[in-house]
């Protein structure tokens, strides 16, 4: 229903959805006289350019271009770097665990989190990776 909610948050969900623009246009109605979305979100430059370092800017990232194009003011904290140190805690806890996701045949747990903990840990120290939490005030 309309005007419901005075914030609608969401933590490492909005990639399930193809067009954030049509996301953005039909959750913001649910929203009372001044709520805000509350979005925690991750983005990678996938090949370094001239420009990546632009790209990774919280206005300029796919999601905050949308936020400000669909008229909303937005406020963002930059969580990259306790996003590295997550990342490097995961490769780390994940070679500890190893032999006990093997020991119970999950070792494709094991190789998952250890890749991800790898690819995002090089994409940032490659300087192509950022990630923010976005406050989108109506």
């Amino acid at each position: 229903p309309s005007e419901s909610f005075d914030a609608i948050m969401s933590v490492d969900t909005i990639y399930l959805y193809d067009d954030l623009r049509e996301l953005v246009h039909q959750m913001r109605p649910w929203l009372r006289h001044e709520g805000q979305f509350l979005i925690l979100y991750s983005y990678s430059v996938l090949e370094e350019n001239n420009d990546s370092h632009n790209a990774l800017l919280p206005e300029n990232t796919p999601l905050g271009q949308v936020l400000i194009q669909s008229n909303l003011s937005i406020t963002s904290w930059d969580l990259t770097e306790q996003d590295y140190q997550h990342q490097q805690r995961k490769k780390h806890l994940a070679e500890e665990f190893r032999s006990l996701f093997e020991a119970e045949d999950l070792l494709f747990i094991y190789e998952n989190r250890f890749a991800e903990g790898r690819d995002y840990s090089a994409a940032f120290e490659a300087g192509r990776h950022c990630r923010y939490l976005y406050r989108a005030t109506i």
